[in-house]
This record gives C-alpha cells, sequence and structure tokens, in this order.
C-alpha cells in the first residue's frame, strides 16, 4: 500500500468483508487488512515505514448490533448487583439498552458493558467483570 513515511492509520476489519478507517493516513484498508491472517472483525494498527513497507498489527473484537440513537458513539452499562447506571456519550441516561444488559448478566454477576459504535447499528463490545 501506498503511503508517506511515518503515517499510521487505524482500521477495523468488519466480519461481512467491510474496513473501516477508524482515523490516520490515506491507504489502501483492504491491502492492510488483507496483510494480517487475523480471523474478522478485529481491529488494527499500521505504520508505514522508511523502507516502504507497511507494518501492521491487529487483534481480535467483538461486534454487535445495538440499537441506539442517531449520533450516540458510547454507550455504558454498569450494574453492581443493585444499581445500574447508564451512560450515553459520557452523559448520565436513562435510556435503557436491553441488548447491553442481557450481554452483561450472561456474563458476570456484576459488570461494565461498554459498546462504541463502528458503523450503523454496529459497534465493538466490551464486557468486564466489576
Amino acid at each position: 500500500a501506498d503511503g508517506e513515511p511515518g503515517a499510521e492509520v487505524v482500521l477495523v476489519a468488519l466480519a461481512d468483508g467491510r474496513v473501516l478507517r477508524e482515523h490516520g493516513a490515506d491507504a489502501d484498508l483492504a491491502a492492510l487488512a488483507g496483510a494480517l491472517r487475523l480471523d474478522r472483525p478485529f481491529r488494527a494498527r499500521a505504520v508505514h515505514r522508511a523502507d516502504g513497507a507497511w507494518a501492521v498489527a491487529g487483534s481480535r473484537i467483538e461486534v454487535v448490533d445495538l440499537h441506539a440513537p442517531d449520533g450516540g458513539t458510547v454507550v455504558e452499562v454498569v450494574w453492581d448487583g443493585v444499581e445500574r447506571t447508564t451512560r450515553l456519550d459520557g452523559e448520565p441516561t436513562f435510556q435503557r439498552f436491553p441488548e447491553l444488559e442481557a450481554l452483561g448478566v450472561d456474563r458476570f454477576a456484576t459488570y461494565v458493558a461498554r459498546a462504541e459504535r463502528l458503523a450503523g447499528d454496529l459497534w465493538e463490545l466490551n464486557v468486564l467483570p466489576l
């Protein structure tokens, strides 16, 4: 892939074949994603080296369908066993996100479920024990 030495790009390769640029340089995302032998979905960071080659590293991510308000980019649901707290883009909200709540309860008795919008209703999911 072409690019200026030192240029960086962060991308997400989805299971449906799409490759999304999260930020960074203008580069051939499909070629960069194809350089990794990693099952999709994954996030990768690529750096264009001085010798003209790209160094690419990635890690798998979990992606879910989540219906959230347009414009919202980050949803966080915390369940401490007594009280549920929900934030949308860092602000407290009374809106419920049953899909996130169900994923959290399926994995842990108490949890933090955090989702970041990738594209449309596709969100990257992280669920951790509290």
